[in-house]
């Protein structure tokens, strides 16, 4: 069964923050996430592969990538679960990405954050998809980790970071 990582300490997949439900979430990108189950391996329902569902710890290290993130980004999930989150992140963005990141885990308020977010693939190459950006926080608004959902086909039509290449 293994371990889970967690803000850099070591929990069985049976822990409280091993599994943890979030409910039904009614979001264009995801019908709905069920439950997220690090004892498995996937944190969504099996169903969902056409979008790429990235969750990091409070640390920035991948704690879960599913199918849909190794179609789109082309990083197999064995060394992305584990490796920091800076492996998708271009690197002329990491350090504008790590303040928004610390700011969000120090307060994880819930915002609407989609846009068009370019993403450094396995190839080198960087690619826009859109995408939505959410910090993962307890009943008592302790940050536990973020959360990305991608998507290949659309724009939302904020492009914070444009590129240049949406291919």
């Amino acid at each position: 069964m293994g371990v889970v990582r967690h803000s850099s300490k070591l929990y069985t997949p049976n822990s409280p923050i091993a599994r943890l439900v979030v409910g039904s979430v009614a979001d264009p990108f995801v019908n709905k996430v069920r439950l997220l189950s690090f004892e498995r391996g996937t944190c969504l329902d099996d169903k969902v592969t056409t979008h790429a569902v990235i969750i990091v710890d409070t640390d920035g290290f991948i704690t879960s990538w599913n199918d849909g993130a190794v179609q789109l980004f082309g990083h197999q999930a064995s060394s992305a679960i584990g490796a920091r989150v800076d492996i998708i992140i271009p690197e002329n963005l990491r350090d504008a990405h790590w303040v928004g990141f610390h700011r969000a885990m120090a307060n994880p308020e819930i915002k609407d954050m989609a846009a068009d977010l370019p993403v450094l693939c396995s190839d080198g190459r960087i690619r826009e998809f859109a995408g939505r950006l959410l910090a993962l926080s307890d009943g008592m608004q302790t940050a536990i980790g973020a959360i990305a959902i991608y998507r290949a086909d659309g724009s939302t039509g904020v492009r914070p970071f444009s590129t240049g290449d949406s291919t």
